[in-house]
């Protein structure tokens, strides 16, 4: 094996492998490879008996590794390795392909001088490898020689050592984890997905490599057989993408701040997975990541789907609850996946009435027609209006309950103000026109022409300012200076009253009929 840069065209394969990788093995997938066209070739960081080691290395120094077009069902990759077994003058040698290199010691298949090891000095055999994943994957087709062999996968995460496989004893001192299996072809001899667990029931907890061994036959010196007119049989194993699997877990928050909502209010559930949801090897459905609501009691038989996302991330799901829910303390939320099937720990949520607080404003007035009596909510601008005076009244100012309400003008019939969170009661107040003070002789005023029907003219010493009212009180016009006559074309026909205070304070009142 050698260590080199990497194609342009290799960065495809790369990319499918590492998409959805938390650490993985390199050239996992065996589609890049060195020595291509030639009986030197190996896939890339993966090593055979073409670059063994040991004392019998030159005899065992043979081809029993290529590249082949035969992949895995659902592959998007183009090549995976295979190897097989063969006679070898004194004994059958296994098919053996390795992240390690492979020690040919001795002529006896089964001695312990013929191992799979890791070289640290070397970085072509070996393996870097600093995490624990739970299981590794790995498509295989098998093709015995005999239905009863069984091919062997083995991985041993190890510490900072030349690990041995098969091992010595105290090589088992620097083993952090284990994934080993013996299994069989499947009936028709096709590819098979193994899942192998790791197992982490050992001294050492230091990851620092990993030895990877494929062999064609569990038993050392096994692995051909006598065929049909005196030809060899021999066992023979396809490799394709490998992958270290990371448990996945799933946990769901209520991240909005506050456990009790209304309805149609927004909330925001946050979820967090970790590991391995959607291997690049299964070639399983998108994972979909759902956010459910339960029903008044708790129940998720009949889930409401509030939001959904296809995703393998974590994130966050911010949606409006449902309008006219229920109210009650009951009802759950949780976070579902599709891929690697979970379920997040469900979220209590309480639902309250959202009907909004208001409060009576009371409009007590003896105008006709008065408004503004009714519910409003906190900060809502009322708007009320006294009514029409009744005859010989006009409208004055209002009182109102608290005084700390504040009315936009106490002495306009119609006026505004804001609402307190508590009941408001306003009165209007009217006065009398005859009674009103400083009136004084009438005739000191003189007005014409009387009856009129456009411009009516005033004639009084020194006045400061004139108001003409309805005979109900109700103010027209008013008039701070006057100059000149009063345009009262627009009045409807009838009697009003003309109301003249001079400069010296005093009030005159005058009777005027307008045609």
């Amino acid at each position: 094996m050698k260590i080199f840069k990497i194609s342009f065209l290799s960065i495809f394969f790369i990319i499918a492998f590492t998409a959805n990788a938390q650490n993985q093995v390199s050239n996992a997938g065996f589609e890049l490879w060195e020595n291509v066209a030639t009986n030197e070739d190996e896939p890339v960081n993966w090593n055979s008996f073409r670059t063994n080691a040991g004392t019998y290395a030159t005899v065992a120094r043979a081809k029993q590794v290529d590249k082949s077009s035969d992949i895995r069902p659902g592959s998007t990759g183009t090549t995976s390795a295979v190897i097989w077994a063969r006679w070898a003058t004194l004994a059958v040698a296994n098919g053996n392909l390795t992240t390690g290199q492979i020690q040919a010691g001795s002529t006896t298949p089964a001695n312990a001088a013929n191992h799979n090891k890791t070289i640290r000095a070397n970085a072509a055999h070996n393996m870097p490898f600093t995490a624990t994943p739970d299981s590794l994957t790995v498509w295989t087709k098998y093709v015995p020689g005999n239905t009863a062999h069984q091919a062997r996968v083995a991985a041993v995460i190890h510490g900072d050592y030349d690990y041995k496989d098969p091992s010595a004893t105290a090589d088992e001192n620097y083993v952090v984890g284990k994934a080993t299996l013996n299994y069989s072809a499947t009936e028709d001899k096709g590819w098979q997905r193994l899942s192998i667990p790791f197992d982490y029931d050992f001294t050492s907890n230091d990851p620092q490599y990993i030895l990877i061994t494929f062999t064609t036959n569990m038993t050392p010196g096994v692995g051909t057989t006598a065929g049909r007119n005196g030809a060899i049989v021999s066992d023979s194993v396809y490799i394709d993408d490998m992958f270290m699997i990371y448990n996945p877990t799933l946990t769901a928050e209520n991240t909005s701040e506050k456990s009790t909502f209304v309805s149609g209010e927004e909330i925001e559930i946050s979820y967090t997975i970790t590991g391995t949801m959607s291997p690049y090897n299964l070639n399983a459905e998108a994972n979909v990541v759902r956010l459910e609501l339960s029903d008044a009691t708790g129940s998720f038989d009949d889930a409401i789907v509030l939001d959904e996302a296809t995703t393998d991330e974590s994130g966050v799901f911010t949606v409006s609850l449902p309008e006219e829910m229920e109210i009650g303390d009951g009802y759950k939320l949780r976070v579902i996946t599709t891929n690697y099937p979970m379920i997040s720990d469900e979220i209590s949520i309480s639902i309250e009435d959202n009907t909004p607080v208001t409060y009576l404003v009371t409009v007590s007035s003896e105008g006709t027609d008065a408004t503004g009596t009714g519910y409003y909510e906190e900060g809502e601008t009322v708007t009320i209006f006294a009514g029409t005076p009744p005859n010989g009244k006009q409208f004055t100012e209002w009182i109102v309950e608290p005084q700390s309400v504040e009315l936009d003008d106490t002495q306009s019939a119609t006026t505004t103000f804001s609402m307190p969170a508590e009941a408001v009661t306003v009165t209007a107040k009217f006065d009398n026109i005859s009674a009103l003070e400083g009136i004084v002789a009438e005739n000191t005023v003189s007005v014409y022409p009387n009856p009129v029907s456009t411009t009516l003219f005033v004639k009084s010493a020194e006045i400061e300012k004139i108001g003409i009212y309805a005979v109900n009180g109700l103010k027209i016009a008013e008039e701070q200076v006057f100059d000149g006559g009063i345009n009262v074309s627009s009045y409807e026909s009838g009697t009003y009253i003309i109301v003249v205070e001079t400069k010296d304070g005093y009030k005159y009142r005058q009777l005027f009929v307008k045609r």
